[in-house]
This record gives C-alpha cells, sequence and structure tokens, in this order.
C-alpha cells in the first residue's frame, strides 16, 4: 500500500507542467544498486561523481502536508515529541479508507487564452474604432503616434513591474489587489481593492457609454432618437444596458459566457476590413465629401500637425492623452483572471507584454491610415476640439472601413463583452478586500449566494457604474478614467521598487526583465500624469488613497502577509543598530537603559511603572524574569506573549526576556551580561528591596547581594525600589486559563482588562501558578 501512494505522490510530482523552482527527478530503486557497485568500482577520476547516487531522499507523502484541521492529515510527532522521550506516543493512523472530499476543478486557461485574448479584447474596441481617429484629428498625426508610443510606454514599464510581482510566488484569485496586498502589506493592499474597484466600475461605465454612443451615431443617421437625440438618450440607453448586465449577472451568465475569442476574431476581420477599404478608396462622392479621399499626400500634410502655437499643442496633446489612455488600461484584464490560468508565472508576462506590443502596433497602423486618408471638412474642432458630438471624426473609421457594418458590429460586440468583463471583475476584487476583513465596516458587501455571487458587492458596483454614465459625455469620464489608472499603475510599479530595494528573503520573481529604478521612475510618471492630466481629480484620488490608508494604519487589521513593508522594518532596524555602533559616547545624549528584574511583568506593575518613569518611551526598558525551574519552550512562549501584552496594553514601550533552569544570582549574572545589542545595552539594573530579608534563608538573601556586587563589577549602575505595601503582587492575580489560551493565540490582541486590573487595586485570593524569584 506503502509503495503504491508513493508512486502516485511521485507521478503526481513529476508530470506537473507547472513552473517551480524545484523539480524531483525519477529515479530507479532496483537499478541504484548496481550503479553504485560500478562506480565504486571506477577511477579515482570518476568516483566523486558517484557521491549524487549515495543521497537518495525521500520523496514527501502527501499526507503529511495537509490542512491541520483536515481528517486525512497524517499525525506526525512534533519535534520537541521526537527530542523528549517522556512525552505520550501520538496515534500515528491516517484514516486512508474515507474518501476524500471532492475538489472543484477549476477550467484551467493558458496565456493565450487566459491572458492575450482576454487583453485585446480589453484594449481594443472602444478607442480603436471611435477615439483614434479622434486623437489624430485634433492633435495631429505625429502628437497621436507620440501619444500611441507614451501610453505604450507606461503600460510596458507597469506590465514588467507586474510581471516580476506576479512571478514571485503563487498567484491566486484578486489579480493586481492580491498582488499588491500581499507584497506592500495591507495598508496599500487596501487603497488598491478600494480604487481599483472603482477604476473596473469606471471602466465599464466608458465601454457602456461607447456602446450608447455607438447606438446614438447609427440612429442619427436614420434620424432617429428616443428622448432628444442626445444626452438624454445616451443617459436612458446606459441605464438599460446597466440594468440588462446587472439581471445577467445575478442570473449566473458569468459561468456560462466564454465570447471573448469570438469577439477577437470579429475585431481582427473588422481591422482587415478597415486595411481593405482604406487602400480601395472611397466607394462615392459622399465618402469623399465626408473626408475620405483614400491616401494622399494632401491629407498627409493636412494631419501631420494640427496646432499652431506651442500653447494649443500642448493642450491639445495633454487633453488627447487623457482621452486615448484609458484604451492601454486593458492589459490587467487577463491577471484579474489568475486563479483561472494554468501557469501563471508564464502566463501574466508573456501575455501582458504580448498583448501591449500587439495591440500598440495596431493603434499606430490605424493612426498613420486614418492620418494618410481622412481630411476633416469641419473645423469645428479647431475653436473647440473637445467637443464630443463630433461625429464626422467619431465615425471615421466607419467611413474607412470597405464594410462599414461590420466595423459597427465590431464595436458594439466589443464594447458589451468588455463592459460586461468589468462588470464581473469589480465585485470580486472589492469581495476578496471584504473578505480580508481590513475595513470592519465594509464585511457587509463581501456576502454572496448559494453560487458565489457577490449580490451586494454587484450593486454597489451597478451604483458607480450609473454616477459614471449620467454625465452621459464619453470624453467627459475618460480624463477621471485615467486619473484613477494612473493611480493603480504608480502603486504597482512602486511595489516592485519596495520589495527590489528591501530585498526580503521571500522575494525571488522569476522573471528577471525588471529594473527597480525603472519601476520607480514608472511610478513617479505616473502620479505627474494625473496632476498633467487633471489636478483636481488627481488631489481628489490621492486624498482618498492617503484617507483609505490612515483609516486601516490607524484600525490595524489582524493580518500578517509577509510583506515587503515588514521586511523594510526589520532592515531598518539593524542598519539603525550598525549605525549606534559606530556612534561615539557624550554625556548630552546620555540615556538611561534600564533592566528591570521584574518576573513576570504583571507580578510588579510598581516596578515596571517606576522604571517607565525614568525611560518615558525613549530609551531601553528590558524586563526579566528568572525561571528556577526548567520550562518547556512552550510555556516560555506563553509567558513572552502574556508579558509583550501585558507591555502593550498599559502603553508602555518596552522588551521582555526570561530564563529558565537556574537560580536567582546566576540567571541575574546571564541578563547583566548578555542582554542588549551593540549599544543598545542595559547600563542601569533596578530591582526591587528584600523586604522579608529578616525572614528568608541566608542563601537567599547571600544570592541578593551577589547580584549587586555582580552588577557594580561590570560597571553598571544600581537602582534599588522599596515600596511600603510591596512590590510583589504575584500572589494576587487572577489568572483564566481558558482565557488567556484563547487571547494568545489572538495574533495581535491585548490581554482583556480583568486579569490584570485587579492586580493594581485589589487583592486575590487565587494564587498564580508561575513562580517568580525575588
Amino acid at each position: 500500500m506503502d509503495s503504491e501512494s508513493n508512486e502516485v505522490e511521485l507521478k503526481s510530482v513529476v508530470s506537473d507542467t507547472k513552473r517551480t523552482r524545484f523539480q524531483v527527478k525519477l529515479v530507479d530503486s532496483e537499478t541504484t544498486p548496481q550503479r553504485m557497485r560500478l562506480d565504486s568500482a571506477s577511477s579515482d577520476d570518476n568516483k566523486y561523481k558517484s557521491f549524487r547516487q549515495l543521497t537518495r531522499e525521500a520523496l514527501p507523502r502527501l499526507d503529511n502536508y495537509r490542512n491541520i484541521m483536515s481528517v486525512h492529515v497524517a499525525c506526525r510527532p512534533t519535534l520537541d515529541e521526537l527530542h523528549n522521550c517522556d512525552l505520550a506516543e501520538k496515534n500515528m493512523e491516517v484514516h486512508e479508507n474515507e474518501p476524500s472530499r471532492p475538489t472543484k476543478k477549476k477550467h484551467e486557461q493558458g496565456w493565450i487564452k487566459g491572458v492575450l485574448i482576454r487583453n485585446l479584447v480589453q484594449i481594443w474596441g472602444l478607442m480603436l474604432f471611435l477615439r483614434v481617429a479622434w486623437v489624430v484629428c485634433t492633435t495631429g498625426l505625429f502628437s497621436g503616434i507620440v501619444i500611441i508610443l507614451f501610453g505604450g510606454a507606461i503600460t510596458t514599464i507597469t506590465a514588467l513591474s507586474m510581471s516580476a510581482i506576479s512571478t514571485n510566488g503563487v498567484l491566486k484569485e484578486g489579480g493586481t489587489y492580491f498582488m499588491i496586498s500581499r507584497s506592500l502589506g495591507p495598508e496599500f493592499g487596501a487603497c488598491i481593492g478600494v480604487i481599483y474597484s472603482i477604476a473596473l466600475s469606471a471602466a465599464c461605465a466608458m465601454h457602456t457609454v461607447g456602446f450608447c454612443e455607438m447606438v446614438q451615431i447609427l440612429m442619427n443617421s436614420f434620424n432617429l432618437s428616443i428622448l432628444d437625440g442626445e444626452v438624454q438618450d445616451m443617459r436612458l440607453l446606459g441605464i438599460c444596458l446597466t440594468t440588462a448586465l446587472l439581471c445577467a449577472t445575478l442570473g449566473g451568465i458569468r459561468s456560462r459566457i466564454q465570447v471573448h475569442a469570438a469577439v477577437l476574431v470579429l475585431m481582427i476581420a473588422a481591422i482587415l476590413d478597415v486595411f481593405i477599404g482604406a487602400i480601395y478608396g472611397p466607394k462615392n462622392k459622399t465618402e469623399r465629401n465626408e473626408g475620405f479621399i483614400g491616401f494622399s499626400w494632401d491629407a498627409i500634410n493636412n494631419n501631420i500637425f494640427k496646432n499652431e502655437t506651442f500653447e494649443d499643442w500642448c493642450k491639445s496633446f495633454w487633453y488627447g492623452f487623457s482621452i486615448f489612455f484609458p484604451a492601454v488600461s486593458g492589459f490587467l484584464a487577463g491577471t484579474n483572471k489568475s486563479g483561472e490560468l494554468k501557469d501563471s508565472l508564464r502566463a501574466i508576462p508573456r501575455g501582458s507584454l504580448t498583448s501591449i506590443f500587439i495591440s500598440s502596433s495596431v493603434y499606430i497602423s490605424i493612426a498613420i491610415l486614418v492620418g494618410s486618408t481622412f481630411i476633416d471638412q469641419d473645423p469645428h474642432y479647431k475653436s473647440n476640439f473637445d467637443d464630443h458630438k463630433h461625429y464626422a471624426v467619431n465615425r471615421t473609421i466607419g467611413l474607412i472601413a470597405f464594410f462599414s457594418p461590420l466595423v459597427y458590429a465590431c464595436i458594439l460586440a466589443s464594447t458589451l463583452t468588455a463592459s460586461f468583463s468589468s462588470f464581473l471583475a469589480a465585485p470580486k476584487v472589492f469581495q476578496m478586500l471584504c473578505n480580508d476583513r481590513i475595513y470592519n465596516n465594509l464585511t457587509w458587501f463581501g456576502f454572496s449566494n448559494k453560487s458565489g455571487e457577490p449580490i451586494r458587492a454587484d450593486i454597489l458596483t451597478t451604483i458607480i457604474v450609473l454616477l459614471f454614465i449620467l454625465p452621459g459625455d464619453l470624453n467627459a469620464i475618460l480624463p477621471s478614467i485615467s486619473n484613477i489608472f494612473l493611480s493603480v499603475y504608480a502603486l504597482i510599479n512602486f511595489s516592485t521598487f519596495h520589495a527590489s530595494l528591501v530585498k526580503p528573503i521571500g522575494w525571488r520573481p522569476t522573471f528577471k526583465l525588471y529594473n527597480m529604478w525603472l519601476s520607480l521612475g514608472g511610478s513617479m510618471l505616473c502620479v505627474v500624469l494625473m496632476f498633467v492630466i487633471s489636478w483636481g481629480t488627481a488631489l481628489v484620488t490621492l486624498a482618498a488613497i492617503l484617507a483609505l490608508y490612515l483609516i486601516v494604519s490607524y484600525q490595524k487589521p489582524d493580518v500578517n502577509w509577509g510583506t515587503s513593508t515588514q521586511a523594510q522594518t526589520y532592515k531598518q532596524a539593524l542598519m539603525a543598530v550598525h549605525n549606534l555602533i559606530r556612534v561615539e559616547d557624550h554625556v548630552k545624549n546620555f540615556r538611561p537603559q534600564l533592566l528591570v528584574l521584574t518576573g513576570m511583568t504583571s507580578a510588579r506593575p510598581s516596578l515596571i511603572d517606576f522604571a517607565h518613569l525614568i525611560t518615558k518611551n525613549l530609551s531601553l526598558l528590558v524586563c526579566g524574569n528568572i525561571i528556577k525551574a526548567p520550562s518547556s519552550q512552550k510555556l516560555l512562549e506563553v509567558n513572552s506573549k502574556r508579558a509583550i501584552n501585558w507591555l502593550c496594553y498599559h502603553k508602555i514601550k518596552g522588551f521582555y526576556v526570561q530564563i529558565d533552569g537556574t537560580n536567582f544570582d546566576d540567571g541575574a549574572k546571564s541578563l547583566m551580561q548578555t542582554v542588549g545589542l551593540g549599544k543598545l545595552k542595559p547600563n542601569i539594573v533596578m530591582l526591587g528591596y528584600k523586604s522579608n530579608w529578616f525572614k528568608c534563608s541566608s542563601q537567599d538573601l547571600n544570592m541578593y547581594f551577589n547580584v549587586l556586587h555582580k552588577a557594580l563589577d561590570i560597571h553598571m549602575a544600581v537602582c534599588i525600589l522599596r515600596v511600603k505595601s510591596g512590590l510583589n503582587f504575584s500572589n494576587s492575580i487572577l489568572i483564566d486559563e481558558m482565557q488567556l489560551d484563547m487571547m494568545v493565540n489572538r495574533k495581535a490582541s491585548y490581554l482583556s482588562e480583568e486579569p490584570f486590573l485587579h492586580s493594581r487595586s485589589q487583592s486575590m485570593s487565587t494564587v498564580s501558578k508561575y513562580q517568580v524569584l525575588f
């Protein structure tokens, strides 16, 4: 049975197609002894090569790494139980007869279907067919190409940073939020979770308005309207479409719709149709009169530069950039579905960078094609280039295409698909944020029905989408969307830079084509562009991020993700201690650094309070505990957590050290000689006055005086505190063991008020089981 299970486990390890840092090579146990004999009989030149046959490690058993709460987990002995032979034996049986719970297998996708196709569908569509011609006719062909290259450069830098983060470990569902929260910590993660959810909702509104604008263009071509043929029609169509998306999502269509590949084929056909139409030229005089004249130097000369002064060029360039930038923000679409990828370590970098290169190339090709074949006959844009009702420019691609209905169908299909994808992603990201319980007031939105649909988050997303739709103007909401996405990109780049700078031990991305300074430059560039596009929106966005950050910093959520900010704290502390060693002592900088022999911190609160009056959280305070009997490591850890929680509860910044298995004077000597690091060493020993000196044994009295002599021998000051009522409260502390165990197991929680409040004011009859020496 064991051989069969080992063979199954070996096959699962060897046949794993996912990319890992370690690989297991199959070794035949029957042929190994023969190889070893052949190698041992070989010459000295080859004997060193045979050492690899002498180190065969046992393959890991799957049952040993199951969840500890699982019924199938193997009850292995701990290291303490193996080391201490007097401990009771464990039941080592594994429940092999019990069937394992069936796991739901997700549909794993490769980098083409899971990332590349999703990204291209999200990037193309609305902007490719409705706004590229607008950018060229507004800013000029040269400026339009620069805008496309500039946007592509920003997204490329961000994609490199994102690839580094995504290949640093297992990437679960949540995409960008999961990457940043697990990299920078809950403070930045909470900010990106809220902001990115809003960004996805805004992207849904953008594609929805684009869909409505295309419908309105078609209706105006037939002189049709619903209300006024302008803004009111846009709002009504947008509200109806958003409601339809909500109903479709609540109806469970999320798991049935797989149309990205079909929409991409339709997009490619539409793009080819545009190129064929440009080569063919205008089909009638109507198209020529509307501006489509075919390839001509006149069109190039007319479109190459559009502004006469530098001030006009700057204004049109940055406004055109703010309108176009959301077009390249779709490269995160594949990352949002990171949980469905077969191998996210390869799929995300390869799919994201490929999609950016392909989409940017097509954008530039379409821009050159428009600038070479189209002349805007209406000079209206020269005086008011931000008027979104310039339909002649908005439907330029339809004029150039050989078969325009194919382009219109592509715009409708792509905008609808992109809108639905964003509408599905936004509530999922927000639900993951709520389930992480970073913001306690937002956990209500994390509720999901039996099918796992976040109903409350869906309704909240619908409200946000409707708020973006209400202006009824695509050009009016695009700059705000650009600001939000730029803030997301800034955090992605900064997280990569921060992790590369701190270099925690867990930072080992398999993707190496990134640079920390390039990521820093990309982050700073995104922040600058936010203010260039709209300084008001940038201030609001940064203020919101700061507020979200401060809220999490104040609440201190109970999460521990091993982030780079934690690694930076350790690195800064270590560097500070090293730098302090080279600082020369001076009387002006003298600080009293106390080693207080308190026993357990709750046993002598008066002694700690007096020491705290001296240090005032501005110098070193160490509480020492000496335990006579040898103690287990578990008991020592419990004592340490209790002491630290006591100090935190009373807002005293200090440290706690303990030593066991020794008498009082030897333990005190050890603490005085070993406590401290570099120049962070105690220079004062504080202990309580031995009020029972006339009752205690001569041995205890000698140990007390030996501590004083030893402190003076090593040139440490001695401070003895005497209180009329005594200092030892160890016999008047009531400890609820069940409550203590529950509080110790909870991370970053303070002990409740009841166990220690009475130690200062009242006497209790129960004696603590922990003996404190004094």
